[in-house]
């Protein structure tokens, strides 16, 4: 200001620059993130400076003050993020018959419809068993199914059913419509498909406790399908075991800091041969 002094003062306009920095920094220094994952990471990240006496998001401040070190470490050991996806949801309710827009859509053309929207969710495991509950959102990119929006404008959704997130999975959810030509009655389709159809793609962002490093499937047992699954890994290009704080994760049977044959070598030998139990490398 001038003169040497400060002003206090609110709004978008001076919010929106910070949150655009934030983004910015963490689309460039993870380019794989998608606009939702950075949201998430945004959202996750911010400091709730007015937590008293209002608690979580609220209409004064939303989710708080933006944070791009907090935002960042949610990035970092121990918490492990995945891109995954699912398909083939179950209809799970269904709206009664209203008018809306269909606009920008790749079909059908752009006009009013007779609609039902009809919610589909999908019930997924994670890869993974988690430490601890992860965070979990939705990704548009990687989805079918559209917004529960009217008009229709074509944005792809996929979101988390609030409460549904455990350690081991979660109940994810998007929408498709019935429409009918407002005119003549006759039935359009499903758009943009059938509820057996959608593709749900979200990301998982938490810890790997990792029960043991001879635990290679993450199945929280250690037995012979570890080594076959080490043995796949090595030879055919299989999943690898959990990337865990330490050496290479649970597959790391003998803790020399490799995933390799020996591995499932030292496991046959403890499983079957009273050989030395697995240890983490340093640990």
């Amino acid at each position: 200001m001038g003169g040497g002094g400060y002003a206090g003062w609110w709004g978008t306009s001076f919010s929106v620059p910070h949150v655009t920095g934030v983004a910015s920094l963490l689309k460039s220094h993870y380019p794989n993130l998608c606009n939702d994952d950075i949201a998430h990471l945004i959202y996750y990240g911010a400091a709730d400076v007015n937590n008293d006496p209002y608690p979580g998001f609220d209409p004064f401040l939303g989710y708080g003050r933006v944070d791009a070190d907090s935002a960042f470490k949610l990035m970092q050991a121990p918490n492990v993020f995945s891109h995954l996806s699912a398909s083939g949801g179950s209809d799970y309710s269904a709206s009664s018959p209203y008018s809306t827009l269909f606009w920008g859509l790749p079909w059908p053309a752009d006009n009013p419809y007779i609609v039902k929207r009809h919610e589909v969710r999908e019930s997924i495991s994670f890869p993974y068993t988690y430490s601890a509950i992860p965070m979990a959102w939705g990704t548009g990119v990687s989805s079918n199914g559209y917004l529960n929006e009217g008009p229709v404008f074509g944005s792809h959704h996929t979101e988390v059913v609030p409460g549904s997130v455990t350690q081991t999975g979660c109940t994810l959810r998007s929408y498709v419509y019935e429409a009918w030509d407002p005119y003549d009655g006759s039935f359009v389709g499903w758009v943009p498909c059938q509820p057996s159809q959608v593709t749900f793609g979200y990301s998982v962002l938490g810890p790997f406790g990792c029960t043991s490093c001879g635990d290679a499937n993450s199945d929280e047992e250690i037995d012979i399908s570890d080594a076959v699954f080490i043995i796949a890994y090595v030879f055919s290009g299989g999943q690898g075991p959990a990337d865990c704080n330490y050496a290479n994760g649970q597959g790391d049977a003998n803790g020399d800091g490799g995933v390799d044959i020996a591995d499932a070598y030292y496991l046959i030998a403890y499983i079957y041969s009273g050989g030395p139990a697995p240890h983490c490398q340093g640990l």
